[in-house]
């Protein structure tokens, strides 16, 4: 059988002793799909990982799992349910205690709420978005949001939590530690016609 999904895992070196546990929860989805670890073996960041990988994407929707989280079982036929042409299906997410987070910043552009990069998207428009943007030092995930919303992908919000979000990585660590980063999320904010109030 063909697959639908491809899962695009990006990994640092940092994360290679986790990967095999995102690699599992893949294969074990109830329908099967593709999988794409790339190894960043220079550390030249999850963007440029994720639009490494998924040049070799073939199935027509594709999603990207970090490597140090997990996806839950019916995480790709749940949200190929609720896929619809010209649309990426993004939901909550559990942390590693079983607790559920929602998203919960509201941007206007974006719909009612902020989608997070582990969400389902149609693989032609996003080689045609071009991908990450692999010279921001962060919150290129934000930046690919924001691009796809802007040039017309509608954002379906499925109220489920349907993976696992370990948010103590050393890459989001060094992130929120930087001075800049509100300044710079911000930034990406703005130049795709949002503002901040």
């Amino acid at each position: 059988m063909t697959s639908i999904v491809t899962v695009v895992i990006p990994c640092a070196p940092h994360h290679e002793a986790l990967v095999g546990r995102a690699i599992a929860s893949v294969q074990q989805q109830t329908i099967p799909c593709d999988i794409i670890p790339y190894f960043d073996k220079e550390g030249r960041g999850a963007g440029y990982a994720r639009n490494a990988g998924a040049r070799d994407c073939n199935t027509p929707c594709i999603t990207f799992l970090d490597a140090d989280d997990e996806l839950l079982p019916t995480f790709v036929a749940d949200c190929l349910a609720a896929y619809e042409k010209g649309s990426f299906v993004y939901t909550p997410w559990e942390m590693g205690n079983g607790r559920v987070c929602y998203p919960d910043e509201k941007y206007p552009l974006l719909g009612e709420y902020i989608p997070h990069v582990t969400s389902l998207f149609p693989t032609e428009a996003f080689k045609a978005l071009g991908g990450f943007d692999e010279d921001l030092p962060g919150d290129e995930d934000f930046d690919f949001l924001m691009r796809a919303v802007f040039h017309g992908l509608c954002p379906i919000y499925l109220n489920r939590p349907l993976f696992v979000y370990h948010k103590d990585g050393q890459r989001s660590k060094d992130w929120l530690a930087r001075p800049d980063a509100n300044g710079i999320h911000k930034m990406i904010y703005e130049r795709h016609g949002g503002k901040r109030t």
